[in-house]
C-alpha cells in the first residue's frame, strides 16, 4: 500500500507542478490532510476498531477505503477543485493507512505473544536472515591444489 500512495505521491507532484503551476510548498501542504488524518485517526480509533473487529476486517477495510481514495484522485483533471476532487481521496487514503497500520500492528503483537519471545523473535529473525542471504552468496569455485592463483601474473 505504501508503494502505490508513493506513486500517487508522485504523479499528483507532477500534476501540481508542472499543469497547475504551484510552487514545493503548496505542493506538500496540499497533501496534510493524509497525515493529519492518520497522525489523529490511527492511534485513537484504529486499535480499538481492530480489537473488536479482528485484523483481518481491518485489512479489507483499509484496502478497500485505499482503493476508493485512489479511485476519487482518478477524477483530476486540468481544471480540478482542490477541495471538491483531492481532499476527499487523501482523506480516505489517510484513513486506509489508519486502518491498515493498525491491523498490522496488531497482528504484529500477536504473533509476538504467540512466539511468547519479544525482542529475542525479532534477533532470531534477523539472525535468520543473514544465514539465509548469506548461503546464497555466490562462492568462489576452489582452487586446486598446486594451481596458480587467479591474481598471479607469470
Amino acid at each position: 500500500m505504501r508503494g502505490t500512495w508513493v506513486g500517487c505521491l508522485f504523479v499528483l507532484t507532477l500534476y501540481r507542478q508542472q499543469l497547475r503551476g504551484w510552487s514545493a510548498l503548496e505542493t506538500g501542504l496540499a497533501v496534510v490532510p493524509t497525515g493529519l488524518t492518520v497522525v489523529l485517526l490511527a492511534p485513537r480509533t484504529a486499535p480499538p476498531l481492530t480489537a473488536r473487529s479482528g485484523v483481518t476486517a481491518m485489512t479489507a477495510a483499509g484496502l478497500t477505503l485505499a482503493a476508493i481514495g485512489y479511485a476519487l484522485l482518478l477524477r483530476i483533471d486540468v481544471d480540478s477543485n482542490y477541495l471538491a476532487v483531492l481532499v476527499p481521496g487523501f482523506l480516505l487514503v489517510g484513513l486506509a493507512f489508519s486502518r491498515t497500520l493498525a491491523a498490522a500492528r496488531r497482528a504484529e503483537q500477536e504473533s509476538e505473544s504467540l512466539l511468547g519471545a519479544g525482542d529475542d523473535y525479532h534477533h532470531f529473525r534477523r539472525q535468520l536472515i543473514t544465514l539465509i542471504t548469506a548461503a546464497s552468496l555466490p562462492r568462489p569455485a576452489r582452487r586446486q591444489p598446486g594451481a596458480p592463483r587467479p591474481d598471479t601474473r607469470s
